[in-house]
């Protein structure tokens, strides 16, 4: 030839979608379409394609189930395991099923919350490979525990934590399954590993780590705990988690730690109640005067009460202030709980010798110089 022909325009499929008017063309032409999208990894695209490809009706049976098992293969490409669970089912029927048919049907099941099916079918995927992706059997250790399998599934969550530890999930879940069973101290280890693992991400994980171990006996490092996380910004300073720590410290005998705390809570968010309890952490500390002035802000507040009024008698008594610790045990014999012991203080500070006994006392404490 003098000149060579023309090079050809590449096939536009898409426009040739466009102007098919036979049913099969255009099944074909999809099905075409479908193949270059799942060499692209477009897995969604391609099933819808091949969806539309079916639903041309333009195929022959044998073509169609070529289809049809093309477009199941994507689904497990995909995940979208629920919406093809009749055929999922009818395959794991057939002799030879491969395992990640059994766990994209378990899956599936998984996703309906039919658990008892889904627990069959993951373990024969399970079973069934000799090699099984991890995946799997947080798959399975799902569905044990929304049956409530927790025996069978306990030895398998511990292999999950051991086999993957940076599932955070997996720490709480064994956690959790210590505590409901009455081990606490089991589950506050297993907590505090997960915190030493950066696991723990909510003020709530953190508070039961807390509490946990305050609970197995040892309120001092709960108390530690707290008091880092609240200086590292993790927990929050308000007058509740002050108030806790207040409580920590207290059981740990740290009244002056206790007495900070509660300061910082009452400061924050004032309460008559809270200035009771930091009376008598201020009379723990034989500092009266503060105890006083606590017990008496508290009462004046509304927090009346015969406990009340005999304690800050005696943080008046203790400071040699005998009228005023008279007075007070008198509003305290109103109250049936404290007549009793009220007014066997009111006869004996009718005697002498209970005011040379109250400086005698408050001598000794002050300090010389």
């Amino acid at each position: 030839l003098d000149a060579p022909p023309p090079a050809e325009k590449e096939v536009d499929l898409r426009e040739q979608l466009k102007t098919a008017a036979d049913p099969y063309a255009k099944a074909m032409i999809l099905r075409e379409l479908a193949g270059q999208a799942a060499s692209q990894k477009d897995y969604k695209q391609a099933a819808a394609l091949l969806e539309q490809a079916l639903k041309t009706n333009g195929l022959s049976g044998p073509a169609a189930q070529q289809v049809r098992e093309a477009l199941s293969e994507l689904t497990l490409a995909t995940g979208n395991f629920k919406a093809q669970l009749p055929t999922l089912e009818k395959r794991a029927r057939e002799p030879g099923a491969s395992p990640e048919i059994f766990i994209a049907l378990g899956s599936a099941y998984l996703d309906l919350k039919r658990y008892p099916e889904a627990i069959t079918a993951l373990k024969k995927g399970i079973a069934g490979s000799a090699n099984p992706d991890p995946s799997w059997k947080q798959a399975l250790l799902g569905a044990l525990l929304a049956t409530g399998r927790e025996a069978e599934a306990l030895p398998l969550l511990q292999e999950q934590v051991r086999a993957q530890p940076q599932l955070r999930e997996n720490w709480l879940r064994l956690a959790a399954m210590a505590v409901k069973a009455g081990d606490k101290e089991r589950a506050a280890a297993t907590l505090e590993l997960a915190a030493r693992q950066g696991h723990l991400k909510t003020s709530e994980e953190r508070l039961q780590l807390i509490n946990l171990t305050a609970q197995i006996g040892a309120p001092f490092e709960a108390g530690s705990l707290m008091q880092g996380w609240m200086d590292e910004g993790v927990l929050a300073k308000d007058a509740g988690n002050y108030s806790t720590l207040a409580a920590l410290w207290s059981r740990a005998r740290e009244s002056g730690l206790a007495s900070a705390a509660l300061e910082q809570a009452q400061r924050l968010s004032p309460s008559a109640e809270r200035l009771l309890q930091l009376g008598q952490l201020q009379m723990n500390q034989e500092d009266y005067a503060r105890a006083a002035q606590s017990l008496e802000k508290a009462i004046n507040s509304g927090a009346k009460s015969g406990p009340a009024w005999m304690t800050l008698a005696m943080a008046r008594y203790q400071q040699a202030e005998v009228e005023a610790a008279v007075d007070a045990f008198r509003q305290a014999a109103e109250y049936p709980q404290s007549r009793k012991l009220a007014q066997d203080w009111l006869k004996y500070l009718e005697s002498g010798a209970a005011r040379e006994q109250a400086l005698l006392a408050l001598e000794r404490r002050q300090p010389r110089g």
